[in-house]
């Protein structure tokens, strides 16, 4: 049987409505993760767009 410690996200909820809104949260969370964005194609990690 898998341990909690093995997930980054965990979702217990009696509503499926609200379940669902807390699955997509966490998705939408995940792409604005730094480790998920292309860092040189934003100009202000690239040093590019400062006055």
């Amino acid at each position: 049987m898998a341990t909690l410690n093995q997930f980054d996200f965990l979702v217990v909820n009696d509503k499926l409505d609200a379940a669902v809104a807390d699955v997509g949260a966490i998705i939408k969370a995940s792409h604005c993760r730094l480790s998920n964005i292309h860092k040189e194609t934003i100009p202000i990690f690239s040093g590019e767009g400062h006055v």
